[in-house]
């Protein structure tokens, strides 16, 4: 599960970006990878806190260790997210293949940075494929936590950004703090208005176990049988990953735009869904095909006593 609004906080109006920053060095560059995996990571924990309350305590603490994460990365890293959040926002109300253009155009700003945070982010599925053994029990009890963890996450990442978006529309249109944050608990309320939504996030996470988290349990615990060669692997790991992400990507962004109109807001449901979905899905690809690299040993067969 990769949630890029946990990266780039999108502006409210369209931001004029500061002349280009001086490129910083070689390690400061990996300094930024580094802190964006960790941006990733906390907002991959954010989203299954979020499950239990958008803006928990515990969330809302997750929410200010990345605010102080942002702190850390250079400019140029700087520069790079706004000109992410300026794409997107400036692909809202497009067709669709202006959508994918804009979605392929902002994950080309900073790729590496975009499939760090996507890594850290996927780290509480991929750490359900660490349970031991290799019988069919074992793989069971793998994929049932992995399958498990991505609808928590799916779920906690669209009731988060249905709480985020409803209280920023709010106190754009002059609501008091208190109105704001009334109405946005009101929209992220299980039992509420977008209850399906948070349903169908949850039920579009339990695929996160397809791609690479999938990949990564048989390269840990060896497969059944003898797979395809590497080029089969690699396209096989990247395009379940890719999928899936963009399945989470768009419908996060669409269930966003539902909660707002269902708050009396006129936004078009699909406004940045397609975009949402390219970016996501663009990010997460190199996961996937890196994943599918090394070859799965074949697990040998349990012995049976005569």
């Amino acid at each position: 599960e990769f949630e890029w609004a946990g990266m780039v906080d999108a502006p409210v109006a369209a931001p004029i970006l500061p002349a280009e920053p001086e490129k910083p060095s070689v390690a400061r560059r990996i300094g930024d990878t580094a802190v964006q995996f960790g941006q990733g990571a906390v907002t991959g924990v954010k989203m299954m806190s979020d499950v239990f309350g958008a803006n928990n305590a515990v969330s809302s603490g997750l929410g200010d260790v990345n605010q102080a994460l942002d702190g850390l990365l250079s400019a140029t890293a700087q520069n790079d997210k706004q000109k992410v959040a300026q794409i997107m926002q400036e692909a809202e109300g497009k067709g669709w293949g202006e959508q994918i253009i804009a979605g392929l155009k902002a994950a080309g700003v900073d790729p590496v940075g975009l499939a760090a945070n996507a890594l850290g982010t996927s780290l509480p599925t991929m750490a359900t494929m660490l349970i031991p053994g290799a019988g069919p029990a074992a793989v069971a009890a793998r994929m049932g936590a992995g399958v498990a963890m991505g609808a928590g996450q799916g779920v906690g990442a669209v009731k988060g950004q249905i709480y985020d978006e409803t209280k920023r529309k709010w106190l754009e249109a002059r609501a008091t703090p208190e109105q704001a944050e009334a109405k946005a608990q009101e929209a992220a309320a299980y039992g509420g208005a977008n209850t399906d939504q948070m349903a169908i996030g949850g039920v579009l996470g339990m695929g996160s176990v397809l791609g690479a988290e999938r990949a990564l349990g048989k390269v840990l615990h060896g497969a059944s049988k003898a797979g395809p060669g590497m080029l089969g692997r690699v396209a096989t790991s990247t395009l379940a990953e890719t999928g899936t992400e963009m399945l989470q990507g768009g419908q996060e962004k669409f269930a966003t735009n539902t909660a707002l109109n269902r708050q009396g807001f006129d936004v078009d449901p699909m406004s940045g869904v397609i975009a949402n979905a390219t970016l996501e899905g663009a990010a997460a690809a190199p996961m996937g095909a890196v994943a599918g690299i090394p070859r799965p040993a074949v697990a040998a067969a349990p012995a049976i006593d005569p």
